[in-house]
């Protein structure tokens, strides 16, 4: 529903009824082949078929009234996998608005009913809620996605076995809050957690490297190139040293992100409270991917050389 110009999702739905029909059992009892078919198809790089079965699996329930069962829940968890972007992509066929309420509504039903299967403390409502998370962030539904996000941070840090999973709960609530227009808490978020990561004993360098991607693109997008040069002088170590390959990668990577914040910035945002530059093309925009190469590169602009 639309309130006050924003998108939020309707109110909660009373919780849903247990099936107890013998056609709800047979088809609870066959998914775990489904998903056991559905992972062949992944090693096997099959990305179409494979979410074509698993969204044929789901179609079979009704998200609002399906029982709260940990195999629907996790097929669902499965099917959301499929259906990310990154997989998607290479699905021609399966994009648009239908394919987006089909998503939302299973996530929503597997954040709920991991919640009342096994308690906000299990895997599996982690995983959920994740997934969530991610659901309403994708499609805009960035206060719903904030208040998912900022329940599973806590519950992550504490009960989470996986601090590279911890890690990417600071991302997706700092991402979520950006999203918001929110973008003083986001870089507040985002900066916990990479110090949180960096006190971990045995850190996942991975995390590390992607909490710092997203840091300096929140940051680039919200045009604050000083406070992103003393983030990358005190965390540049994990792109590798400079002129290296990782630290090539490493440029790349975080232009990217930053091209797409800088094209989809909320207007509303604390800290630049103008539209981002609308073509990609745009002297501004060259300009500014320029700077952010020779920031990343070496840590210091042309232009501060120049002087020197």
């Amino acid at each position: 529903m639309i309130e006050n110009g924003t998108r939020h999702l309707a109110p909660p739905a009373p919780p849903a009824p247990r099936a107890g029909s013998d056609n709800t059992r047979l088809d609870l009892s066959a998914l775990p082949a489904v998903r056991r078919r559905a992972r062949c198809l992944l090693t096997r790089r099959e990305y179409s078929a494979r979410l074509r079965l698993l969204a044929q699996a789901l179609s079979r329930f009704d998200p609002i009234t399906a029982p709260n069962d940990q195999r629907l829940v996790w097929t669902a968890l499965d099917y959301l996998q499929a259906a990310d972007p990154c997989y998607i992509d290479v699905c021609v066929g399966h994009r648009g608005a239908r394919d987006e309420d089909f998503q939302l509504s299973w996530s929503l039903y597997a954040y709920r009913a991991a919640d009342r299967c096994c308690g906000t403390r299990s895997e599996l409502w982690l995983n959920a809620a994740f997934a969530h998370g991610e659901v309403l962030t994708e499609q805009g539904l960035t206060v719903d996605a904030v208040t998912v996000q900022q329940r599973l941070l806590p519950v992550s840090r504490q009960f989470d076995r996986r601090p590279e999973r911890t890690a990417h709960a600071g991302r997706s609530l700092a991402k979520a809050l950006h999203a918001d227009g929110r973008c003083t808490d986001a870089h507040h978020e985002i900066s916990t957690a990479l110090t949180r990561w960096r006190l971990h004993p045995n850190p996942f360098i991975d995390s590390g490297k992607s909490l710092l991607f997203d840091y300096l693109s929140l940051l680039a997008g919200c045009g604050q190139e000083e406070q992103a040069r003393a983030v990358l002088d005190e965390h540049g170590d994990l792109f590798g040293a400079p002129g290296s390959i990782n630290r090539e990668s490493a440029i790349w990577v975080t232009l990217m992100l930053q091209r797409d914040l800088d094209r989809t910035h909320p207007p509303i945002c604390q800290l630049r409270p103008r539209p981002a530059t609308p073509v990609e093309d745009d002297d501004t925009a060259i300009a500014t991917r320029d700077y952010w190469y020779t920031l990343l590169t070496d840590g210091l602009p042309a232009s501060s050389r120049a002087s020197q």
